[in-house]
């Protein structure tokens, strides 16, 4: 889509300044459809022209690009500030029209709070955002950031803005939305410090014993990682196999945490469409883009942690998951990964991977080629100990009630290995909880009898 707006129009340092500025600001506000509901379009249209006055006239070689960063510049402490600069400078108004028009916008925001007016510019800047973002002419290729990759090339997201203005509805909405998201930092995702990361997991591997092989490998990628180039990040998918509540997904959790981005749980049995991780066509009534796409696109990570739970009970069907999967977890094809709502590719090579099954029994082959498994064995009585105290400790943190948890009914809990790890945890909350409603002191566990055989499944 062509530019139909440009500051070569605008005839600076004449009397005409004004007359071409309104102009300029009237074509570019025409493209940016549809206008917010909290946003009246003539103070977005007057905030333009004050904006685009100051900046050309203020900055040698200024570009439309430049007035969209106009509010948002980091030197800015507050959005009043933004507003007293252009009250008080005479860099763009010196013109006897200019200097006319701009009594009279300094009275429409003289008398804006603050939290008004940070709204204000904040949604200004979006609507301003749309017709620059759905111009590829208009692209700037960012530099490089350090500890960053491209995740979204801004010229595909440019293409996909410029096509979406077709589209009805919630559908050209929530397109908008996510695109806007993709087109942040220029389309540039940090990664983690993975060395900072390998060495907050050697705590975990030292407080949970049966995930230490598991947490070894992953501290491994992440050292290697580290020492690479940030084209070349990859952590390897891992398959934890093991009984339910055993601390499979505990180990993503803490993953996430050390790395310091989201983590995301899927579970596969539930995941009966592909369409779910790569989004369907925009021709279908209720098309959305895919969780991939939006969940990269909102975040500030290219690594965020995806758990896929129990893997093993995908199952064919009309749009099948599996061929999905295959290509998320081979380095080449995640990395030209496409979203079939926007038909575009984005890089999802950087994600990782944790999957978790019960059994290898009904788990492709083809699937298994692609992960490296771990068996998890149920932790130890002095592991579960530990998982209650820290427990109690979290609890009496969020509470904060200094509520203790009785040590032999602690140390009885432990040693019951027919109970799984999250029904220790919910005993443990429910203890806490009746001894806050009862005002005591200390809170007792209660639990069922031992159970003869194999763990209670509860989940």
């Amino acid at each position: 889509m062509k530019n139909k707006f440009n500051l070569d129009s605008v005839r600076i340092g004449t009397p005409n300044d004004l007359a071409d500025v309104q102009n300029l600001a009237k074509s570019w506000l025409a493209l940016a459809t549809p206008i917010p509901a909290s946003l009246s379009i003539q103070f977005s249209n007057d905030l333009l022209v004050a904006v685009t006055l100051e900046t050309i006239y203020s900055k040698k070689d200024s570009s439309l690009q430049d007035i969209l960063d106009f509010l948002v510049d980091p030197g800015w402490d507050c959005a009043r500030q933004v507003l007293f600069c252009l009250r008080s400078s005479n860099n763009g108004f010196q013109q006897k029209d200019a200097h006319a028009w701009r009594l009279g916008f300094i009275k429409k925001i003289e008398h804006l709070p603050e939290d008004r007016a940070g709204a204000l510019l904040k949604v200004c800047h979006q609507h301003w955002s749309l017709p620059l973002m759905r111009s590829v002419d208009n692209v700037r290729k960012p530099k490089k950031s350090k500890g960053s990759v491209t995740v979204f090339k801004p010229e595909l997201v440019a293409t996909c803005l410029s096509k979406i203005h077709e589209l009805k509805d919630e559908r050209r909405i929530v397109a908008e939305r996510v695109l806007c998201e993709a087109q942040q930092n220029g389309g540039q995702r940090s990664l983690p410090n993975a060395r900072q990361a390998a060495k907050k997991l050697e705590e975990s591997k030292s407080r949970f014993e049966n995930l230490a092989e598991p947490i070894s490998r992953l501290q491994t990628d992440l050292v290697l990682a580290g020492t690479m180039d940030s084209d070349d990040f990859r952590v390897t998918p891992i398959l934890l196999l093991g009984e339910p509540g055993i601390g499979k997904t505990f180990l993503a959790t803490q993953l996430g945490e050390a790395l310091g981005v989201k983590t995301e749980k899927i579970s596969a049995g539930g995941a009966q469409a592909g369409f779910q991780f790569t989004g369907s066509h925009s021709t279908w009534l209720a098309a959305r883009p895919g969780l991939l796409f939006s969940l990269l696109a909102a975040g500030q990570s290219a690594s965020p942690v995806i758990v896929i739970d129990e893997i093993e009970k995908i199952r064919d069907s009309q749009w099948p998951v599996l061929p999905v999967f295959l290509d998320l977890l081979d380095a080449g094809t995640s990395k030209h990964f496409n979203d079939e709502f926007f038909e575009t590719k984005f890089d999802a090579s950087r994600i990782i991977f944790i999957l978790t099954a019960n059994s290898l029994d009904d788990i492709p082959t083809s699937l298994l080629s692609r992960v490296e498994v771990f068996h998890i064995p149920a932790p130890q009585p002095a592991q579960r100990l530990r998982i209650i105290q820290d427990t109690v400790k979290r609890l009496r943190s969020k509470t904060k009630k200094h509520i203790d948890i009785d040590a032999d009914s602690a140390q009885a809990l432990s040693e019951r290995k027919d109970i799984d790890l999250r029904r220790v945890i919910r005993l443990i909350n429910e203890a806490f909880s009746k001894a806050i409603q009862y005002g005591e002191c200390v809170a007792r566990i209660e639990y069922p009898k031992p159970y003869v055989g194999r763990s209670i499944g509860f989940y």
